[in-house]
């Protein structure tokens, strides 16, 4: 049978899987690896980079980019007719949750009955009153996530648990470097010279990943919360993370090169006459990558050899 995966995944026929990801950058085609199987699975945002090999087998992948508009986000995606097809036939739906999908929340609420969905925001618990939806920068939250989905996926899939069982082996194995890499950093930082590894950031994309590593948030708090809550930052807001800059306070400068503006060039200019390192992420998985975990090593290795000048 034909398994249909979606941020869009909806998987139906014979021999093959269809993951179609409307909500991101790719779409991805894969072939079920000569098992019969009959499931609809429908990946929302984030999830169908990372959580693609649980579904099906990575050597008979293969993706192609969709969109070429690199700062398209899943919260930027409005439904489109195929992909609403997709997740109104799923059997299993993925999303990020904490409105990050909101289109695809909407669907699953008309849906009837209700559908097997993973909420991905429901395996965090915050403990400072945030809801930061960047949940793919909070490595417990990705290897948890990857858990559960493994799990719907036998559920869904009856008989198949030796399939799902090697596709969360080469999962893992996929991901050994990138969960390694954080606890050497973290470590690092932990023992840096000159005390805590601090860090002031343009977004908050990153700042999961920070607190893990145990880095320390600098960002000037009226600046922080004007972008949280997508307003322009006041003049004194900017005129205090220049000052920060300037200062020393800061030891590294995050910029999510998605989003930029004359203010971040600003912040960028001012941090690098000043020889604050400058590093830049991305909120989605980088043009050129060619897994979630590459992606993220990538970023984790510049931010290693930013700071280690």
């Amino acid at each position: 049978q034909r398994l249909t995966i979606c941020s869009s995944i909806v998987l139906r026929g014979m021999r093959s899987v269809n993951a179609v990801v409307i909500s991101a950058l790719s779409s991805i085609w894969a072939r079920w690896a000569s098992r019969a199987l009959s499931c609809s699975i429908f990946l929302a945002s984030w999830a169908y980079s990372s959580f693609t090999w649980l579904c099906c087998d990575r050597t008979d992948s293969q993706r192609r980019v969709v969109t070429k508009n690199a700062a398209i986000t899943p919260d930027m995606t409005t439904a489109k007719r195929n992909s609403a097809i997709a997740l109104a036939r799923a059997e299993l739906i993925v999303i990020n949750g904490n409105g990050y999908d909101e289109w695809a929340e909407h669907a699953i609420e008309a849906r009837s009955p209700e559908p097997n969905v993973l909420d991905v925001s429901t395996l965090i618990t915050y403990t400072d009153g945030g809801d930061d939806p960047h949940l793919w920068y909070a490595p417990e939250v990705v290897r948890l996530a990857a858990t559960r989905v493994t799990d719907a996926l036998r559920a869904a899939v009856p008989g198949a648990d030796d399939y799902f069982t090697a596709r969360a082996a080469e999962f893992d194995a996929s991901m050994a470097e990138y969960f390694s890499l954080i606890g050497e950093l973290r470590t690092k930082f932990e023992n840096a010279q000159g005390g805590a590894v601090t860090y002031a950031a343009t977004e908050s994309v990153f700042d999961m990943m920070a607190t893990t590593l145990g880095m320390v948030d600098v960002t000037p708090d009226g600046f922080a919360r004007a972008v949280s809550n997508e307003s322009e930052p006041s003049p004194g807001d900017v005129a205090e993370f220049m000052d920060a800059l300037a200062d020393g306070s800061v030891r590294v400068l995050i910029i999510n090169s998605q989003s930029t503006s004359s203010m971040t060039d600003r912040l960028r200019e001012q941090a690098q006459s000043n020889g604050t390192a400058v590093v830049e992420i991305t909120e989605t998985v980088a043009p050129g990558a060619a897994s979630f975990a590459e992606w993220q090593v990538t970023q984790l290795r510049n931010l290693e050899r930013a700071l280690g000048r």
